[in-house]
């Protein structure tokens, strides 16, 4: 949280009160108790959010923000599935729609790094294919997508 708020705010002040908030809240610290499976997830969505959006907004070091934003993603989908998707497309579908993002377009396209990222998170799918074909499709069709 303090890492994001720097990318998006640049100002230390701002990133110390949203910290702060977050250690006070009493329902995050709760479920962060009680849903301990999830918290790898909550982890690794908010790198991949810190990535993307400091390729949005931030005009430095896109290789960095790029690898921080996909592979987490991809580490991401490897803990629960594929939700983390949905973040993706919303940073993509983001920096169409809004006029002062398309220019910020490109810095989203990496292809080495997504590639890399797409390897890393359909390994499981592919392992659990090529050694339990009636797992995934029990597992993952019946948990993933109905």
């Amino acid at each position: 949280t303090f890492y994001l708020s720097r990318i998006l705010e640049n100002n230390i002040s701002i990133a110390r009160l949203a910290t702060a908030i977050l250690c006070g809240n009493v329902m995050f610290l709760r479920s962060a108790v009680n849903a301990i499976p999830d918290m790898p997830l909550t982890f690794f969505m908010l790198t991949s959010l810190c990535g993307f959006s400091g390729l949005l907004f931030k005009n430095d070091r896109p290789i960095f923000y790029a690898t921080l934003a996909y592979v987490s993603a991809a580490f991401a989908i490897l803990t629960k599935g594929l939700l983390p998707l949905v973040m993706v497309g919303y940073f993509i579908i983001y920096a169409l729609v809004v006029p002062c993002m398309r220019n910020r377009l490109k810095r989203l396209w990496q292809p080495t790094i997504i590639t890399f990222s797409i390897l890393l998170g359909g390994y499981w799918v592919f392992y659990q294919w090529m050694n339990f074909p009636d797992k995934l499709s029990s597992d993952f069709l019946g948990v993933q997508l109905i």
